[in-house]
């Protein structure tokens, strides 16, 4: 079914969550941290500013010896509002048992794991970020729209500057957009902080890159059309080969997303956000988490409790 086809037999878009990282640097699974004021995680924010925005289908990619609970957590927020849960479990050793792969496989292969549990267009997002509703409700808006082509896509950008709080050395890709509004490249950049007002990042390779603060960046707030799965799949046969080779690298959305760019496969709509970013990315984040969260519900754009308002 082509994306125009899909738009028009109103088949309902999903939300895909990324939960299945190990957060060494947190020191413990995040997506259980408990930032609420009533005990909420801070995925449940996101699903349920994408179940106001239109989206009807949650599907959260995690571990197995996490699914249970997060399944617990996410259940309540996701039917009181209307709209069905799914977990997808993403493994360590997909297609070889004997690997002794030392890291994740990454986003690009959490994508695959859920793809059975997807119909239609589809919204990717971190289980550890916060976005804010106006960019889940931009992104909605983008991806839904009417005839669009099955190969265009559609990613949320942020001003680097405002997405860099109190924690050091994030990882964030680097976006050169194009005067139409169109993405021309993404690169991934590593260990990205900001030091006496200057913003640096590292490259794959090592090179540090000083990025101007008004750069806009990804942080995988993503809107795709189904198209792109079968381009996934493709590109994961490619990674494996590669990974014999070097097995510390990871199948990355965005160097994916680039390579097909460069090819000229695919188009990318980018979507500016008004919202300030958080996250959580190490255990001092708990804090100025739990304070953003606690205005927000202060303010009225929350309920006080997500499993019952």
């Amino acid at each position: 079914m082509s994306t125009t086809d899909a738009v028009e037999a109103n088949v309902p878009l999903t939300l895909v969550v990324l939960a299945a990282g190990r957060a060494r640097r947190f020191g413990g699974p995040k997506q259980l941290a408990r930032v609420g004021p009533s005990g909420e995680v801070l995925i449940a924010y996101t699903i349920h500013d994408a179940l106001e925005a239109g989206f009807e289908r949650i599907v959260a990619v995690t571990r197995a010896e996490w699914a249970d609970v997060l399944q617990a957590e996410l259940e309540p927020v996701v039917t009181q509002r209307g709209g069905r849960l799914s977990m997808a479990i993403q493994p360590d050793r997909p297609v070889d048992p004997a690997s002794e792969r030392p890291r994740a496989w990454g986003t690009g292969h959490a994508i695959l794991s859920a793809a059975p549990l997807i119909e239609g267009g589809f919204a990717v997002a971190n289980g550890d970020d916060w976005y804010g509703p106006s960019a889940i409700g931009r992104l909605h808006d983008a991806l839904s729209a009417p005839g669009a082509d099955e190969d265009e896509h559609v990613l949320v950008t942020y001003p680097v500057d405002v997405t860099l709080g109190s924690t050091r050395r994030v990882t964030r890709a680097r976006c050169h957009v194009g005067r139409d509004g169109y993405l021309q490249e993404i690169l991934e950049l590593f260990d990205v902080e900001s030091d006496d007002g200057t913003i640096r990042g590292r490259t794959e390779s090592g090179e540090v890159v000083v990025i101007p603060p008004s750069t806009p960046v990804s942080t995988n707030l993503w809107g795709f059309r189904p198209t792109i799965l079968e381009r996934l799949r493709d590109r994961f046969e490619d990674f494996r080969a590669q990974e014999k080779v070097n097995a510390e690298r990871e199948f990355l959305l965005p160097e994916v997303v680039d390579d097909l760019l460069r090819e000229g496969a695919i188009r990318v709509l980018t979507v500016p956000a008004e919202d300030r970013l958080f996250g959580l990315t190490r255990p001092e984040d708990l804090t100025m988490a739990r304070t953003r969260i606690e205005e927000l519900v202060a303010s009225g754009r929350y309920p006080r409790n997500l499993r019952s308002d």
